[in-house]
């Protein structure tokens, strides 16, 4: 009849260990992504939801049903999906959620669930189909629920899934269940909570019959050169380095002079690296603020959501580089699916950085995840890299770049030209840097591809061009014309946040088809009205629009655009 052991431990669970939980999972996952820590770490939040729910009869976290279900929807082709946080490799095999799934399907009567733990293969031989369940608490575990397995493992399990705060990212799929599907993962990243999250706010990852571009490196020893300097920094991602020479060594000033030193000594312009929060209220503050979901939207191209037409995030990553670094760092991602079988995807990034200094050298990362080295054009800035049936083809639409591989045998993992090596080797070539150093603000305009590999038709894109004549608008947008039917359109100024959305009337030129798909961003929401003229000045079409979460969409002809706000 002595409840205070209850008393106590309730206590400390529900006042510290609830409210932390909570507040992640409020983004449908875990912290600390898919990696070696998931099957530790999150299946010791599964068994806290266990005890505590048989104890009181109610479940103290808020959206623990649907994290397991979330991580699967990080799908690649069937069996694996992204790695990500400390992993080996850009691919994760999903039988490390197979005692997750269990635990979701039983606790929660997800029948869904329990097909997806049912269908995990086993990565060793005789390893045991209730991974990490002894047999007692499988047994337990089956009496929380008499369902069976559903019919469809990915039923409820969306195509188009967001991520919201604190994490705010977006996992875009062709179709689940399918080797050949087109996959990307879209990362602003609000808060880090450290350890083994990485430096990776303002990412992104591409699957298309292979893995195509992915994170770099090896989780091997958490305090290793490689691990704490190229696996989980910035470096290794498809993200944005602002290289300061001077960076200071505030960054850091609890660690030892050792450390510092081989922090400079691997520095490559990636992001601020903070110790762990020990209390929620710490996570909070500005120290783990590493972006902002300025807005996003998206969109299927028929009813019932099982065709996905298009993904954009738009991102202020600011807060991820040291203040003395930049002044602004945006970063906006768009992904279409074309409708087209031989070039069924395209990716546009849009990044606008201010640096405190115009000589600090500004850089776009893009990982080859094949052992190949990619092909590199600096005439047409293209980059293309194949990697299992796969090809993708870059084509960088900014001017005053230079385009640089780093990569192969013995330099796949190199910063400031000194290869951080490691016992394991994934095997990816290395990775692409298109880099600026000569103006305090930079934009990138990046238009990106997926198609069959030896597929050697080029699918081109073309800048639009400003119409000079309405004295408002020039040099508000730039973007470009997909394969002359679809069009990303972005507004040049910096954008912190919505208030930063514009309301005044924008023009371009855009040349292409007949019927072309248009995405314009940084735009207000209200109703907009479209015009667009031929070259001749004759009006072809005129229609309305609303703009939402900073973006307008609508289909119409190439020509002279001219978008005004009406309401």
């Amino acid at each position: 009849d002595n409840n205070s052991w209850w008393d106590y431990i309730a206590a400390c669970v529900y006042s510290e260990y609830v409210p932390v939980r909570n507040y992640y999972f409020q983004s449908g996952l875990s912290q600390q992504g898919t990696g070696v820590y998931v099957s530790g770490r999150h299946i010791s939040d599964m068994y806290s939801a266990w005890i505590l729910l048989t104890a009181t009869g109610s479940q103290p976290y808020a959206n623990i049903d649907k994290t397991v279900r979330n991580f699967l929807g990080y799908e690649i082709t069937p069996g694996k999906i992204f790695s990500d946080g400390d992993g080996t490799g850009s691919i994760q095999n999903n039988y490390e959620f197979k005692a997750l799934s269990y635990m979701t399907a039983y606790l929660f009567a997800d029948e869904a669930m329990l097909a997806q733990a049912k269908s995990m293969t086993p990565t060793k031989a005789f390893q045991s189909d209730t991974i990490e369940l002894t047999s007692a608490m499988y047994i337990a575990l089956c009496g929380m629920s008499d369902i069976e397995p559903g019919e469809d493992k990915y039923k409820d399990m969306p195509l188009i899934q967001y991520n919201g705060s604190p994490v705010g990212q977006y996992v875009m799929h062709e179709a689940f269940n399918v080797k050949d599907s087109a996959t990307i993962l879209m990362r602003i990243k609000e808060r880090t909570t450290a350890n083994h999250e990485h430096a990776d706010a303002g990412t992104f990852m591409i699957y298309y019959k292979g893995m195509l571009t992915a994170d770099g490196g090896v989780y091997k020893g958490y305090s290793s050169d490689h691990t704490r300097y190229y696996h989980q920094a910035t470096v290794s991602h498809n993200g944005l380095l602002i290289y300061n020479p001077d960076v200071p060594e505030t960054t850091a000033p609890y660690l030892s002079a050792t450390t510092i030193a081989n922090m400079k000594k691997w520095y490559s312009g990636g992001q601020i690296w903070p110790t762990e929060a020990s209390t929620l209220a710490e996570l909070k503050t500005e120290k783990y603020l590493t972006g902002k979901v300025v807005g996003h939207r998206h969109a299927y191209l028929n009813g019932d959501s099982t065709k996905p037409l298009y993904a954009y995030i738009n991102g202020n990553i600011t807060a991820a580089y040291h203040e003395d670094t930049v002044d602004h760092v945006g970063r906006r991602m768009l992904t279409v699916y074309t409708q087209n079988e031989d070039v069924p995807m395209v990716f546009f990034v849009y990044d606008n950085i201010t640096a405190d200094n115009a000589s600090f050298k500004k850089t776009f990362l893009l990982h080859i995840c094949s052992s190949d080295a990619p092909t590199i054009n600096q005439t047409n800035k293209t980059v293309i890299t194949e990697n299992g049936d796969g090809r993708l083809v870059l084509t960088c639409l900014t001017d005053g770049v230079t385009i640089e591989g780093i990569g192969g045998k013995g330099n796949n993992y190199s910063t400031n030209g000194m290869q951080n090596t490691v016992a394991t080797d994934t095997g990816a070539w290395g990775r692409v840097e298109i880099s600026q150093n000569n103006a305090k603000s930079h934009k990138f305009l990046n238009s990106i591809y997926v198609t069959d590999k030896g597929n050697t038709t080029y699918y081109e894109s073309k800048p639009i061009t400003n119409v000079s004549t309405n004295k408002l608008s020039a040099g508000d947008v730039e973007g470009c014309v997909f394969n002359k039917s679809i069009a990303a359109v972005f507004a040049k100024k910096n954008i912190k946040t919505s208030s930063d959305f514009m309301n005044t009337p924008i023009s371009f030129t855009t040349a292409g088809g007949t019927d072309m798909s248009y995405y314009v961003d940084g735009l207000a929401g209200g109703t907009w009205q479209i015009t667009v003229k031929n070259n001749a000045g004759t009006t072809i079409l005129t229609k309305t629009e609303s703009a939402a979460n900073g973006l307008l969409t609508f289909n119409a002809p190439a020509g002279n655009v001219t978008i005004t706000k009406t309401a």
